[in-house]
């Protein structure tokens, strides 16, 4: 959400900059590079998630506190309470925000509606409003409830004058219908009620709402252009005054009026330029304002990157990201916390290989020493499919003194060999208890998940066996995700042990199966 905040202020700025630029160019250049830029400002969230990301890198201090780039975040501790998600109140504040900035809006036009249905029609205004329009058909009402015109409609637009417009001049209706019909021509009514829509969509964005605020005085003045090709402008500005008078004194209308007091000067101060260019945008400057919309649109799908981070295409599909359980203990035994994914380094077949996941788990209950593990996760770069055993190290530089345990290896797969699991060993069995001896084990699955995306990997189990050697209960300490979790239980429940003993006799224990996922 931040981002696109971002990517919208850029886009608003832009747009202001470029009206500004254009500010001796005709109404309807300037307004269709404002109409360009809340298209941009449309389709902003859907190309920021699904537009193909271009990427900048930078380069960012490291942080002794926080994981290193494409680090999975650190695990709270099993049986913590977390606290609410901060994201989930951003979203209810950004909710509560559009709601309270589109009630008006919709209170607006379902005044517009109501207006619209209590107006009468006026076959006086029909007849001119279709002279003037060349035989097309638009319907003129009539509104007690209105002090100046307005336009409205899509399909069946509309114009409503006054109720008193039948004592208007005749020239002052001409010039009222022109300026009415040409909103009509440019469908402004859609324009503006689409762009005040968006607004409430960005209204933390105080550039947004200037934009907007913009490109309804250079509708206006679209309007007043076509107007002053068949009238005088002082005649016609010396109407604007009196009209923007009215409506200031019975209350602002609920769409775009033909005059109003807040934008009436520098309405005046045009129509009195004889040397501001008028008239319709032509062609080129269409496209301009369409190249430069492409041009801001590319915004939304620049993401900034650290120049650590390694993308994902980076790896063939051949990688395949293995992933290292370690355990730290200290001189007493104990288990090392508090520790980063900085202070460890790892070598496969003596080359280092870069860390791409990190995680920090605690177990339930420390037994053995053993309060909490880590999991470093790297893509190997060597994508040789040929069975043989690829010998993993682990060091810790920043604890030069303690003891790391970890896997010592696994088996890169054949191509076009079937997914098998790896050897199955028990560990930590409970302490004074002759640990349990395997004699039955039954090989668990891959699942297809897992098996298209070579992972590999190791599932920790923590399992009950009763005085039979069966499994009784098994649950998950170290998970791998893909499915493999599940099918490591499935497998592991059908396995039967020699029952541990206890002064010669069999007893029920507890014990830690570590399930080695990897590719033959």
């Amino acid at each position: 959400m931040i981002a696109i905040l971002v990517k919208a202020t850029v886009v608003a700025a832009l747009m202001l900059a470029a009206v500004g630029m254009l500010r001796r160019s005709r109404a309807s250049v300037r307004h269709a590079t404002l109409a360009a830029g809340f298209v941009v400002l449309l389709i902003l969230p859907a190309a920021s998630l699904w537009a193909p990301a271009m990427q900048i890198r930078v380069t960012r201090a490291a942080s002794p506190s926080a994981p290193p780039p494409g680090a999975f975040a650190v695990p709270r501790p099993v049986g913590s309470v977390p606290p609410p998600p901060a994201t989930n109140w951003l979203l209810l504040a950004y909710l509560a925000g559009a709601a309270l900035f589109l009630s008006p809006a919709a209170a607006g036009l379902w005044r517009l509606s109501r207006i619209r249905r209590r107006a009468l029609p006026w076959s006086a205004g029909q007849n001119l409003a279709g002279e003037l329009a060349h035989g097309k058909r638009i319907e003129v009402l009539q509104s007690r409830e209105l002090a100046g015109p307005i336009a409205c409609g899509l399909t069946h637009p509309a114009i409503i004058l006054p109720v008193d417009a039948g004592h208007w001049s005749e020239a002052d209706l001409t010039r009222a219908l022109l300026h009415e019909l040409e909103h009509v021509r440019r469908f402004d009514w859609l324009t503006l009620c689409a762009a005040r829509l968006l607004c409430a969509a960005y209204w933390f964005n105080p550039l947004v709402w200037m934009a907007w605020r913009r490109l309804g005085v250079e509708a206006e003045r679209c309007c007043d252009d076509a107007v002053l090709q068949r009238s005088e402008a002082a005649s016609y500005a010396e109407q604007l005054v009196e009209l923007a008078r009215r409506l200031g004194s019975s209350g602002a209308a609920p769409v775009p009026a033909m005059a109003n007091a807040s934008d009436l000067s520098t309405r005046v101060r045009a129509v009195l330029d004889a040397g501001q260019h008028r008239g319709p945008a032509g062609r080129r400057a269409i496209g301009m304002a369409c190249a430069a919309a492409i041009l801001a649109l590319t915004v939304s799908t620049v993401r900034v990157v650290d120049a650590q981070e390694v993308p994902t295409s980076h790896f063939s599909a051949a990688s395949r990201l293995v992933v290292e359980t370690v355990y730290v203990h200290g001189g007493n035994g104990d288990t090392i916390e508090g520790l980063s994914a900085n202070d460890f380094t790892i070598f496969e077949d003596g080359v280092a290989q870069k860390i791409m996941s990190f995680g920090f788990e605690r177990l339930p209950q420390p037994r053995d020493g053993v309060s909490s593990y880590y999991t470093l996760g790297y893509y190997t770069t060597n994508n040789q499919m040929d069975g043989a055993f690829r010998r993993v190290q682990v060091i810790c530089p920043k604890e030069p003194s303690a003891r790391v345990e970890f896997r010592q290896g696994y088996y890169a797969g054949r191509p076009g060999a079937e997914q098998r699991t790896g050897n199955s060993v028990v560990t930590r069995a409970v302490t004074g208890v002759t640990a349990p001896a395997l004699i039955f084990k039954k090989e668990p699955e891959y699942t297809e998940e897992a098996r298209k995306a070579k992972y590999q990997g190791t599932v920790t189990l923590y399992v009950e066996i009763d005085a039979t050697g069966a499994v009784t209960q098994a649950r998950v300490l170290r998970a791998l995700g893909l499915g493999l979790d599940e099918k490591a239980i499935e497998a592991v429940k059908r396995w039967r042990f020699r029952p541990a003993m206890k002064d010669g006799k069999p007893v029920a224990t507890t014990a830690e199966v570590s399930v080695d996922f990897r590719l033959l």
